[in-house]
């Protein structure tokens, strides 16, 4: 943070010109990413607990594209793909959730890797049956089957000695925490595609309220008037859930 400060005064110098200011430009924006990034990781390392809440999945993919986003200009990749704007809401962890498909986009950058480019990586979301899903795919060699069966094993690897095989495995313990389900499908064309699928969540049920005591009840008719039984009964509408959710 002070690196960015320092450079935003700099910035600030009508007289810093050209070149000078291009690096210095360059300097803010690669450490505002930076703690961008940091911000990133304290949020998985303080996620000791389980926290489940109401969670939109294209705020899940937005905030693990931001942690994995540097990779791209270095390993000339090209990102792309759909979140559908009318996504439902899940119910998990968001932390953890993000997790998962920082889990995946690092998979695929280090698959396309292995390639010449172009290299491409794609991230998609929908709602189909009920369930909300993440797709993220990649132009890669792809997944030979003999891996593929047992590639969400603990210590499953496709990396030798830089991976620990327990990436997949974790993932798909968390979707299925949620309720969900994390899966490599056939892909389209050449790399691999891994979707992560979560039920839509219950719409909220509004607690009823308590009843009043008779006492409460006479008092509050003496303050309001004189009413029927009948004028104190308010018909209950109970709201229907939304195709969208939240």
């Amino acid at each position: 943070m002070a690196i960015a400060a320092h450079a935003e005064n700099r910035l600030a110098d009508a007289g810093l010109q050209g070149e000078q200011r291009s690096e210095m430009a360059q300097i803010l924006r690669q450490a505002r990413r930076a703690t961008k990034l940091l911000r990133g990781l304290l949020r998985f390392v303080r996620a000791t607990e389980r926290e489940v809440t109401r969670v939109n999945l294209n705020d899940v993919v937005r905030g693990a594209l931001d942690l994995v986003s540097f990779r791209f200009g270095v390993d000339e990749i090209v990102a792309g793909g759909r979140l559908d704007p009318n996504l439902p809401a899940v119910e998990g962890d968001a932390i953890k959730l993000e997790q998962v498909v920082v889990n995946l986009l690092f998979n695929a950058i280090d698959a396309l890797r292995a390639v010449k480019p172009p290299r491409q990586l794609t991230v998609d979301t929908w709602v189909a049956d009920r369930r909300v899903s993440v797709a993220v795919a990649d132009n890669g060699k792809g997944v030979a089957p003999e891996i593929a069966t047992r590639l969400f094993r603990p210590f499953a690897t496709t990396k030798g000695r830089r991976g620990t095989g327990l990436g997949l495995y974790i993932s798909r313990q968390i979707a299925r925490e949620a309720g969900g389900e994390l899966a490599l499908v056939p892909s389209s064309g050449t790399g691999a595609r891994f979707v992560l699928s979560l039920p839509v969540a219950e719409a909220a049920v509004a607690a009823p309220a308590a009843p009043a005591t008779p006492g409460r009840a006479r008092a509050h008719r003496r303050r309001r008037g004189a009413r029927t039984p009948a004028d104190d009964a308010v018909p209950h509408a109970q709201g229907r859930p939304s195709r969208h959710g939240e």
